[in-house]
């Protein structure tokens, strides 16, 4: 009767050890390449998103904000390059103040005015308030390649 424990035992051991890999795995390759964690079409054609790149060191994660104007270009806004793991960031979207709100942990942490394209990033103390692009990506530059 011991040994028959002792293998349902093992099994079990077995068999989380081999859960716990498939999610490592699973987790490896979500994380690998740039990811969006939020994207959002906005009523007047303005595209904003969120993007997460695993950096593979010390600084684990590279968050940037993106807005594609009507004009077609992506302007970038920096948000953190040694950011932590973000699943998704949900966004909140109010047309009559022509504004897109970025949540993360239940707090604001981005706010976007679609018609003056200005972005407040407030997550820096104070926060940081950036009228138009801080930089425009090449023509033809998309966000995922």
């Amino acid at each position: 009767m011991k040994t028959a424990g002792k293998y349902k035992w093992r099994g079990m051991v077995v068999s989380i050890c081999l859960v716990c890999c498939a999610w490592l795995i699973f987790f490896v390759w979500h994380i690998n390449g740039t990811r969006i964690i939020a994207d959002a079409n906005l009523p007047d054609g303005t595209r904003f998103i969120v993007t997460q790149k695993c950096n593979w060191s010390g600084e684990p994660f590279t968050t940037a904000c993106y807005f594609k104007n009507q004009e077609g270009r992506w302007g970038w806004y920096y948000y953190d390059h040694e950011d932590i793991y973000w699943n998704r960031a949900p966004i909140h979207i109010d047309p009559d103040s022509r504004t897109l709100t970025i949540s993360r942990n239940g707090n604001t942490t981005v706010t976007f005015n679609w018609e003056t394209e200005t972005c407040i990033l407030w997550r820096f103390k104070p926060p940081r308030l950036f009228v138009g692009p801080q930089n425009l990506m090449p023509d033809g530059w998309e966000p995922l390649p």
